[in-house]
């Protein structure tokens, strides 16, 4: 899929994921390493209680593309406030806008964080 591309750009990103998202983001992160050489930092923020801003801000700063995946609706979720903490924080650290996504399963991550590596 990814190698038909010749636009395709193969940036470092973060993925926040939370709960039961954080094992689609790892297999997410592992198809776009072996499929795409693009490199994907994964963080679960759950396991950062209380929320350790500075480990995401450092990864923001090195990979300079976020995605955050949780199970939640995006009105008010944990997933809204960090995206908006990241903006707020490191908006000139970051190359494309914050996604935040709510996905079923890896194949779709995959797909739908794809876009943040097409050429402009």
């Amino acid at each position: 899929m990814y190698a038909r591309n010749r636009n395709l750009q193969r940036w470092p990103a973060l993925i926040l994921a939370l709960a039961l998202m954080v094992p689609r983001a790892l297999a997410a992160a592992e198809r776009l390493k072996s499929e795409a050489g693009i490199d994907c930092e994964v963080i679960d923020v759950r396991s950062l209680v209380p929320l350790d801003t500075q480990t995401i801000l450092a990864s923001v700063a090195k990979t300079h593309r976020v995605l955050i995946v949780e199970e939640q609706k995006p009105f008010a979720s944990v997933g809204s406030q960090l995206a908006f903490m990241i903006q707020e924080e490191a908006f000139d650290d970051l190359d494309a806008v914050v996604g935040c996504d709510q996905i079923g399963n890896a194949e779709e991550l995959v797909g739908e964080f794809s876009g943040f590596w097409i050429a402009q």
